[in-house]
């Protein structure tokens, strides 16, 4: 079975030996759970973590493979023992005693404690209101969503959703055309409103195999 992460997630699925792209150790971890998860095996499973091939990992991904590699050498047969996980979320987590992925000081605003250092400041001194403000869970200026009307029944949603409106029905038949992407991704010619809502005009963006592309496949 070839599978997305989402596999990881709890599935009760057993296989005598699991490949696994590098990946958190976290997700290492729960992979690893899927082999030889019942224990039918004489002895353990067979479970490889591999590089795939093609470009660098970029941002945060790089960062959780980075940290990840570095607690495999550290711990070797011991990679999912307790002191294994906490030294991988340190590294990930906090880079030189400051939060790596704290961009909006949450943690500064919060005054939790850094590891590696003595708490600053009064620690009552809580900024909750402030750090409410800057927290999102999900940036929304980070994403748009465009209606993308591909193959008949796209075009045959689209032009019930142009007819009706977005009523219950029209939306629930357009929804599995919609698709996020990211602000300046699509360029604007290429899209129209349609009742409050963002429609490809240009369907020569969406290819069939690879989806919405933005320009030349």
């Amino acid at each position: 079975m070839v599978s997305t992460s989402l596999v990881e997630a709890g599935v009760d699925i057993d296989f005598p030996t699991v490949f696994r792209a590098m990946a958190g150790l976290d997700s290492l971890a729960q992979a690893a759970g899927r082999c030889n998860r019942h224990g039918r095996l004489p002895g353990k499973g067979r479970f490889v973590v591999f590089r795939p091939d093609g470009p660098s990992l970029r941002g945060h991904w790089s960062l959780v493979v980075e940290a990840a590699e570095k607690t495999l050498r550290r711990f070797g047969d011991a990679q999912f023992q307790p002191e294994a996980f906490e030294d991988y979320f340190n590294q990930l987590y906090w880079t030189k005693g400051e939060p790596a992925l704290d961009a909006f000081g949450i943690t500064a605003l919060l005054r939790l404690p850094v590891p590696g250092q003595r708490p600053k400041g009064d620690r009552f001194d809580i900024s909750f209101r402030t750090a409410a403000e800057r927290f999102h869970m999900i940036d929304e200026d980070y994403r748009t969503t465009v209606i993308v009307p591909y193959g008949e029944a796209g075009a045959a949603a689209l032009g019930r959703l142009e007819r009706d409106g977005p009523n219950r029905e029209t939306m629930r038949g357009i929804q599995i055309f919609s698709v996020p992407i990211r602000p300046g991704e699509i360029p604007a010619d290429a899209l129209r409103d349609l009742h409050g809502l963002t429609v490809l005009n240009d369907l020569s963006l969406y290819h069939e195999d690879m989806g919405l592309v933005g320009g030349e496949p």
